[in-house]
């Protein structure tokens, strides 16, 4: 009688209640491993994960043989973030039980937990194989292939998970994980959409929601869905980052400070609020000088006592950061001092390392013609209150004062709206490089443009002021990601990809603050994809 209603209580949530009907069991027969298998998944329920292994201990000291108990404190040690020792437990499971799909699954789980995520997918694959109505198998499969790029497998995955469990919140809000990261952002949103209405509690959901929606254009509806995310956690610190980058979008600097602020304070980590907060107080046009936080110093230490911890040349170590926190270097006006400051022996020659620091040659200059769409690293010189400042598209917000081509300025009109295009062509003069959609409008001799789908090789375009000859032309039929830029009043501007560039409409003398190299990427792929680690599904597999 006692485990029979123990096992109500667990079934209708009662878990106190339950441990201490399991409790009063094991003092009738303490060589039960059921009973003490069983109190261990109502302490498992509760989170008290420690208690819970010690249960499963007893358990197996009892019964060695049972594969269920190896599962069950498996899964209790994956949830302290002990994944190789929940693995040791998992190898046991299956080797008791071959056929014990729900051990593939969650071995899976821990392998993806370690970022082994081919492994995940073997794993996910065999528990599929073993049950192919595993509906958790399907989304935890889905979200490796996710992890590794393979967006479209993803969504396939999860399109069966749903099928399987049609109101799986987290299999609607994975799926739309992967197409946010594809650029689809409007199915995006409906996935969101759906995971919100079956869990409306899971703030994460509506973070990102807000990111699609942010990269619609769309600010304001993003900001009010960080708003509801941060109700539901009021200490995350990316929620507060995200929303800081909304605000510095519309030009609403001083609350994005606020944010940013926020963010660093949850997560003094967080070198890319740090940054954006430095742009928005660039912006704010109140400071004689660029800001200089303390963030920067601690950057500083925090490299150098990598340096010191890793085997890795500094070169290649400065490389991997300069890469992860490209907005800092962008924003910073301090961060060409790095090396120097990391390594004397270390050369910013644009040459020794591996990697350079943009010498700035050449501009390409090119039509603005009201709006014209960018590659999101596509390079303008933005005008502040300290001088001049180079900026990434993807960095622009509504109000920004972009140097023109004649030396004037133009102002962005409004936030870059992001776009999907079937094509860009890739146009090249010697060295200099930029990538554009085939309508937009490149400057050339006699102040006129044409549209880029016009231009041949040899076409002669403007460079650096100087007239110069196309000599490579190249189609990209592919779907890409690209930024509408408005400016007001319509004057050509200067841009590159990567120097030297192409300068489109008139001639500006090269800006004098230098920044570090960033290979192009796809917008979606960068700092406003999704970097969400996803949770794959572990609950609900206690067996009593």
């Amino acid at each position: 009688m006692g485990t029979s209603l123990a096992s109500q209580h667990r079934k209708a949530g009662r878990y106190e209640e339950a441990i201490e009907e399991y409790s009063k069991a094991i003092e009738l027969d303490p060589n039960d491993a059921i009973h003490f298998r069983s109190r261990g998944n109502s302490k498992y329920f509760l989170s008290r994960y420690e208690e819970a292994i010690e249960d499963y201990n007893r358990a197996i000291e009892l019964d060695p043989n049972d594969a269920i108990q190896f599962r069950s404190r498996g899964l209790s040690k994956h949830n302290l973030g002990r994944y190789e020792e929940a693995i040791e437990d998992y190898n046991k499971a299956i080797e008791l039980k071959p056929n014990d799909a729900i051990a593939f699954n969650n071995r899976g789980n821990s392998k993806h937990s370690l970022g082994r995520y081919e492994e995940a997918i073997e794993n996910y694959n065999r528990a599929i194989e073993l049950d192919p109505n595993f509906a958790s198998a399907f989304r935890n499969r889905g979200n490796s292939k996710h992890s590794v790029g393979k967006y479209e497998e993803a969504i396939e995955d999860h399109n069966k998970a749903i099928e399987l469990k049609a109101n799986d919140a987290i299999a609607f809000r994975e799926r739309g994980n992967s197409k946010h990261n594809l650029g689809r952002y409007e199915e995006a949103i409906e996935d969101f959409n759906r995971a919100i209405e079956l869990d409306p509690n899971y703030a994460m959901s509506f973070c990102m929601r807000g990111s699609s929606v942010r990269l619609l254009g769309n600010h304001e509806a993003a900001i009010r869905d960080l708003d509801k995310a941060l109700e539901l956690e009021p200490e995350n610190a990316l929620f507060f980052r995200s929303r800081g980058d909304c605000k510095q979008a519309i030009g609403k600097h001083e609350a994005a400070i606020e944010d940013y602020n926020l963010a660093i304070e949850l997560n003094r980590d967080d070198v890319i609020a740090v940054a954006n907060r430095s742009f928005s107080e660039c912006a704010q046009r109140k400071l004689d000088k660029p800001p200089i936080d303390v963030e920067l110093v601690w950057l500083v230490e925090k490299l150098k006592q990598l340096q010191k911890e890793v085997n890795q040349p500094i070169d290649c170590l400065l490389k991997q950061v300069m890469e992860q926190t490209s907005d800092f270097v962008n924003s910073h006006p301090n961060m060409q001092l790095l090396p120097s400051q990391l390594d004397p022996t270390f050369e910013c020659d644009g040459t020794s390392g591996s990697f350079s620091v943009c010498s700035l040659g050449s501009w390409i200059d090119v039509g603005s013609q009201g709006c014209c769409c960018f590659l999101p690293d596509t390079y303008f010189t933005v005008l502040m209150e300290d001088g001049e400042v180079l900026t990434p598209a993807r960095r622009l917000f509504q109000g920004a004062n972009v140097v023109a081509a004649n030396g004037r300025t133009t102002e962005v009109t409004f936030p870059p709206e992001q776009h999907q295009v079937h094509a860009v062509i890739e146009l090249q003069a010697g060295d200099a490089f930029l990538v554009v959609s085939p309508d937009h409008r490149i400057l050339v001799p006699g102040n006129v443009t044409v549209q880029a789908q016009d231009l041949h090789v040899g076409s002669e375009v403007i460079l650096d002021g100087n007239l110069a000859a196309l000599t490579s032309l190249k189609w990209k039929v592919e779907p890409t990601i690209v930024l509408k830029i408005g400016f007001k009043p319509d004057l050509p501007v200067a841009a590159f990809l990567r120097p030297p560039a192409i300068l489109s409409k008139g001639f500006r003398q090269k800006p004098f603050r230098r920044g570090i190299r960033k290979k192009a990427s796809t917008f979606a792929q960068g700092d406003d994809a999704l970097t969400i680690l996803t949770m794959p599904d572990t609950e609900g597999y206690l067996t009593d």
